[in-house]
């Protein structure tokens, strides 16, 4: 036996060493102590004896003494340490758990908290990176076309440059009319014809959100003097969101028809407006009465959950912060 111990606590591959934490599973750690000390697990199943559920418990006694006899063995005292760690257990259980070999000391789990959290922010850090990267690429392509449309106009004598967008003299007459200059592949949508839509793919990068709001926090002195008082921190908390729906496909330029010059009708919601209208509030009204009155809950079944739209798609996609 004494044999079989030392041979585990020798295996550096071992899922009971604190190193190999990721890899730990009850019933690797069982197949493992079976594999490698099987008398010493064949008397703790004589000790525990037939009963259900047996295997974490015989895992736990065996790596309880193998703590004690090699500190590196510690997978277990690191996970009920991580775990005791997230219910805010104070330090004195961590001491009492520490000398029976249940959990390791204060210290050791915040390092091992620390070790486990070093890259939890990376896919936030690699967005981050290539969302300046590409705004990088942007900008500087934005700076060479802007030194391109100068050169052009010094030399035409400070006339107008082909490439620049013009603006409209005469203000738009209808709603076909209205077409957007210097851009002849622009596809129109046929629901608003002042909207267009670039011919052109999406930007691989999604488009984001700046969300800010006040943090406010007040620091109090145990003893006010002249040169301690209280204290107010005003602070600002701010998250990047990526938008589910990507307007980088919108063109930059401002609108080029005249506000006097477009009819009401172009903005008042219009008989399929109210139609369409109507028909979602049947849904709505539906979903109400199947959840509030007992005697409709079996016709669930029937009810339309998600009125579906254009951009169905795209709202099934979960919020990134």
């Amino acid at each position: 036996m004494s044999q079989e111990l030392q041979q585990i606590c020798q295996a550096k591959d071992s899922v009971l060493r604190t190193k190999n934490l990721e890899k730990f599973s009850w019933k690797k750690a069982y197949n493992e102590l079976k594999q490698t000390c099987p008398l010493v697990t064949e008397l703790m199943l004589l000790i525990a004896g037939n009963k259900n559920k047996q295997i974490p418990r015989i895992v736990s006694s065996i790596a309880i003494l193998l703590f004690n006899r090699n500190s590196q063995m510690g997978a277990i005292q690191a996970i009920n340490s991580i775990l005791m760690f997230r219910g805010h257990i104070r330090t004195k259980v961590y001491t009492t758990f520490n000398r029976a070999g249940l959990s390791s000391s204060y210290k050791s789990s915040i390092r091992h908290v620390d070790q486990i959290c070093q890259n939890f922010d990376q896919p936030v850090r690699n967005w981050a990176n290539r969302v300046a990267s590409h705004y990088t690429k942007k900008l500087k392509e934005t700076a060479h076309l802007d030194e391109h449309n100068y050169a052009l106009s010094s030399v035409e004598d400070h006339t107008s440059c082909s490439t620049t967008l013009p603006v409209l003299e005469t203000p738009a007459k209808g709603h076909t009319d209205l077409d957007t200059p210097d851009r002849t592949s622009a596809e129109v949508f046929t629901e608003s014809p002042y909207t267009t839509v670039m011919a052109t793919e999406t930007d691989e990068i999604s488009s984001f959100q700046i969300v800010m709001d006040n943090l406010n926090m007040m620091t109090k002195a145990r003893h006010k003097t002249e040169d301690t008082s209280n204290k107010m921190h005003n602070l600002v908390h701010a998250l990047a969101v990526q938008d589910r729906v990507s307007a980088d496909d919108l063109e930059d330029c401002v609108p080029q028809a005249d506000i006097l010059t477009i009819p009401n009708e172009a903005f008042l919601p219009s008989k399929e407006d109210y139609t369409q209208l109507n028909q979602e509030y049947n849904i709505l009204i539906q979903r109400v009465l199947v959840e509030n009155i007992i005697e409709l809950k079996e016709c669930k079944e029937f009810v339309i959950y998600h009125i579906p739209h254009q951009f169905s798609k795209e709202s099934r996609k979960k919020v990134v912060w």
